[in-house]
């Protein structure tokens, strides 16, 4: 048992560490790419951070009446596949507000589902190593996201404003497909 837990706690650290360096790239730099992209100030760009954040937390109820009907791993990668779709619009639309828009419904399909993740991620050890799955989940992901604003932000600096879009869409793209493949049987295990 203990051989297959620790299989799954690489899987997991390996999903991860891609995920959280596509975040890393993009998300910690939102609003300097507003204020470099639309040329706005903070007193636009605060608001509508708060508000995508806001209404993030719409998806994490959304999150749990799809797990419901398709599985909690089918839920996750099919709200972050919409993420992704959202992720790669955003820097084609010409105008803030439209940014906005798509930064907001980014953040409900994709912030939505991260207390579905931590349920996969404990479902993953028996009781006793639920901790450590939480450490992997929480250090896996941190680690990478911490790299990413170095790349993310040399990228925006110099004038590049689609390409860390796309690169965190590739890796995004790549999360989901490692997820799916990895932890897919799990709600087959569910039903």
């Amino acid at each position: 048992m203990t051989r297959r837990e620790n299989r799954d706690l690489r899987r997991l650290a390996t999903t991860n560490a891609v995920n959280g360096l596509a975040i890393g790239i993009i998300g910690p730099l939102m609003a300097y790419w507003f204020a470099r992209r639309f040329g706005e100030h903070p007193a636009a760009i605060g608001p509508a951070l708060a508000l995508a954040f806001l209404l993030a937390a719409f998806g994490t109820v959304l999150t749990r009446r799809l797990g419901e009907r398709l599985g909690t791993v089918a839920s996750v990668v099919g709200m972050r596949t919409i993420g992704l779709v959202a992720l790669l619009a955003t820097p084609l639309v010409p105008r803030f507000g439209e940014a906005v828009a798509l930064y907001a419904l980014r953040a409900v399909f994709n912030q939505g589902t991260a207390g579905a993740r931590q349920a996969i991620a404990a479902s993953l050890t028996r009781p006793e190593r639920r901790g450590l799955a939480a450490s992997v989940q929480s250090l896996s992901l941190q680690l990478p996201r911490a790299v990413g604003p170095v790349i993310g932000g040399s990228l925006i600096g110099g004038g590049h404003y689609v390409l860390p879009f796309l690169i965190g869409a590739v890796l995004q793209g790549l999360y989901l497909i490692l997820y799916w493949r990895f932890f897919g049987g799990l709600d087959a295990a569910e039903a």
